[in-house]
């Protein structure tokens, strides 16, 4: 079995709704940061996705996949939702592509 190193990038995004203020962590792995680039991703239709799919999936180990579509793209995001007792909002991304 080899191991893998992960490097993490943590990002904030703040979004004002509603007088509310709305905080996502996303917390970005070396494959997703390569994937994001490669395939010229938009960051805003990433937390689209996230904040509001049309469709997720459980799919393996508790990733989920976010299904949203955006104009005449459907972009799809696997993540895992990290839990901390003072973070609800923290993500790790771990691929990303339009379908």
């Amino acid at each position: 079995m080899s191991k893998e190193t992960w490097s993490i990038i943590t990002i904030d995004f703040n979004w004002l709704l509603c007088r509310y203020v709305y905080t996502m962590n996303l917390k970005l792995t070396n494959h997703f940061q390569a994937r994001f680039a490669e395939r010229g991703i938009n960051m805003d239709h990433v937390k689209s996705a996230i904040r509001t799919p049309d469709k997720t999936e459980n799919i393996f180990d508790g990733k989920i996949k976010a299904i949203k579509k955006i104009d005449d793209q459907t972009i799809e995001v696997v993540y895992c939702k990290e839990g901390f007792k003072d973070r609800q909002n923290c993500y790790l991304l771990i691929t990303v592509y339009y379908k």
